[in-house]
């Protein structure tokens, strides 16, 4: 049932993973649950786990960045567990310095957009994450304003 798959969620991340012998053995878990993105709460309920395992115990998940676009939408900002995926949202954008520009310039223009139909408080975060990404990747700049002639 889904009310359980959320309760393990929730907790396996903070309560289980730093006491097993070989976390990665929940990477499966995890991945299945995220990768399952029509189930927005769900998705972003296993980002924490997957965020845990890909910098902590060396997971590789080449679709990490294309299942996180898809997470970003204007229900994930209406959901109950908004400041995690925002916090979560916030350092994998912001530590990971490799992103490539277009990587970048396509979530600018997803959370813009999806700012415009957010509560108040989501609306901020998202005016404030955009703000960090476009002072760290400065040839996003064109995204807001161009150059005269160009």
């Amino acid at each position: 049932p889904v009310g359980s798959l959320k309760q393990a969620l929730h907790f396996l991340p903070k309560n289980v993973l730093s006491y097993v012998s070989h976390p990665l053995r929940f990477s499966d878990f995890f991945m299945q649950a995220y990768s399952d993105h029509e189930l927005g709460v769900i998705g972003v309920l296993a980002l924490d786990g997957l965020f845990l395992l890909m910098t902590e115990y060396g997971l590789e998940y080449p679709n990490f960045y294309k299942q996180l676009y898809k997470l970003v939408s204007a229900k994930v900002l209406y959901a109950k567990y908004r400041t995690r995926f925002f916090s979560l949202l916030n350092k994998c954008l912001i530590r990971n310095e490799m992103l490539p520009a277009y990587l970048v310039a396509a979530f600018i223009k997803r959370l813009c957009r999806c700012g415009l139909n957010a509560p108040p408080s989501a609306a901020l975060f998202v005016l404030a994450l955009v703000s960090n990404l476009l002072r760290k990747h400065p040839e996003c700049n064109c995204l807001v304003q161009r150059k005269e002639g160009t």
